[in-house]
């Protein structure tokens, strides 16, 4: 089983993941495709106007397997430069802004985002019904 898995990130890259409740049922490939088109559309000047040191943001379709469900996301090595690594958690974030239904995720080398969503909801527990 362990053959199967993918290869270890190295740590200068960032997998990233766009998340959607409702792309769980039907029609939800093509949800996430027009997010993604309209994701692109909507940050185009923003990413057109990044000098990426090696790879820029890319968002793909995804499909569903095993754990994870059906998804937009994508790696992307920044070699030295870890500001396109904190710019692209930047761009995932306005895209989850502009996009309530998306959720996003990231791995990498800093979990950024992991810890910024659990600090989220550690100080917005009354906005979740919990006090």
């Amino acid at each position: 089983m362990e053959a199967l898995r993918r290869p270890a990130l190295p740590e200068d890259a960032v997998r990233y993941r766009l998340l959607a409740a409702a792309a769980a049922g039907p029609g939800g490939e093509a949800l996430l495709r027009r997010c993604a088109e309209l994701a692109l559309v909507r940050f185009a000047p923003l990413l057109a106007a990044c000098v990426w040191q090696r790879q820029p943001l890319r968002l793909r379709y995804g499909p569903g397997r095993g754990e994870i469900p059906a998804h937009l996301g994508g790696t992307t090595v920044f070699g030295d430069n870890v500001e396109d690594e904190w710019f692209i958690v930047y761009v995932l974030r306005e895209i989850t802004r502009e996009f309530p239904g998306l959720a996003a995720s990231r791995h990498g080398f800093r979990s950024v985002l992991l810890c910024s969503a659990r600090l989220f909801l550690l100080r917005n527990q009354f906005l979740l019904g919990q006090n």
